[in-house]
C-alpha cells in the first residue's frame, strides 16, 4: 500500500508503526522497512512523503525512491483533516473557510503561499473555533497552498497542508 499510518492509538501516544516497502526489481526484489519517522527522528504528520534506499551491491550503486501517503488512524488524536470550504473560488465568491471537524475547540492558524513559495496571507481563526477565513479579493487567479496549524487547549500543535484555486 501507498498509504501508511505513522502512529498507533493502541499504542502510547507517538509510537510509529512500522511499514514494508517493496520493490521489484531486476535479479530479485528488496524490502524496505520505514518506521514513519524523520530524517531528524520525530513521526512524521499526515502528508506525502517519499521513501528512498540507497545500497551498493555487485551491479553497482542502487537507489529507488517511493512516494508514500501518511494518514493518521481514524481512532488516533491527530486524525482530525483540515479541509477548505470552497476550495475553488470562482465568480463572485472571495471567501474561503478552512474548518477541522473537531469535539474539543481548536484555533487554527493559516499561512498562504503562491506554488513560488511566496507568503500572500495569514489568518487566525477565532480561539477554539475550529475554523478561520481568508479573504482572496485582490489575490491573483491561481493555485495556493495552504499551510493550517492548529492547537487544542492541551497537546501539540498539527500542521497540515492543503490547497485552494482562485479563478474569477
Amino acid at each position: 500500500s501507498t498509504v501508511i499510518s505513522p502512529g498507533d492509538a493502541s499504542l502510547s501516544p507517538g509510537t510509529p508503526i512500522q511499514t514494508t516497502i517493496q520493490a521489484v526489481m531486476p535479479g530479485g526484489g528488496i524490502t524496505v522497512t520505514w518506521d514513519g519517522t524523520s530524517d531528524q527522528g520525530g513521526i512524521v504528520t499526515n502528508g506525502q512523503y517519499f521513501v528512498e534506499a540507497h545500497w551498493v551491491n555487485s551491479q553497482g550503486d542502487q537507489t529507488i525512491t517511493r512516494q508514500v501517503s501518511v494518514v493518521d488512524s481514524p481512532s488516533s488524536p491527530g486524525s482530525r483533516q483540515v479541509r477548505v470550504e470552497p476550495n475553488l473560488l470562482t465568480g463572485g465568491q472571495a471567501t474561503a473557510v478552512f474548518k477541522v471537524d473537531s469535539p474539543s475547540g481548536l484555533t487554527l492558524k493559516v499561512r498562504l503561499y503562491t506554488l513560488a513559495g511566496e507568503l500572500v496571507g495569514v489568518v487566525d481563526g477565532a480561539s477554539g473555533s475550529n475554523q478561520a477565513s481568508w479573504n482572496a479579493s485582490g489575490m491573483a487567479d491561481g493555485l495556493y497552498v495552504a499551510v493550517v496549524e492548529w492547537q487544542g487547549t492541551q497537546g501539540p500543535v498539527t500542521r497540515q497542508v492543503t490547497r485552494l484555486m482562485v479563478r474569477r
